[in-house]
């Protein structure tokens, strides 16, 4: 009797081993998988913030063109 139990649980043991192993393995899958995203959004955010910029940037160069072409027509128009 005491053989069988024994074997009985060492049994379990074994059926039990790979189902840890694999909760571990999906555990560590969904991290990656989460790290993966968070970086991804990371990546999303940078680009978009860098498009924002330039985006400002070239905003900035347009309005100091229209206030470079004001000054020459109010100085033309001083010299008429």
């Amino acid at each position: 009797m005491r053989w069988r139990r024994a074997r009985v649980h060492s049994a379990t043991d074994v059926v039990e081993k790979p189902e840890v192993k694999c909760r571990v393995r999906f555990k560590q899958r969904e991290e990656e998988e989460e790290e993966e995203e968070e970086e991804e959004e990371e990546e999303e955010e940078e680009e978009e913030e860098e498009e924002e910029e330039e985006e400002e940037e070239e905003e900035e160069e347009e309005d100091e063109d229209e206030e470079e072409q004001q000054q020459q027509q109010k100085q033309r128009e001083q010299h008429q």
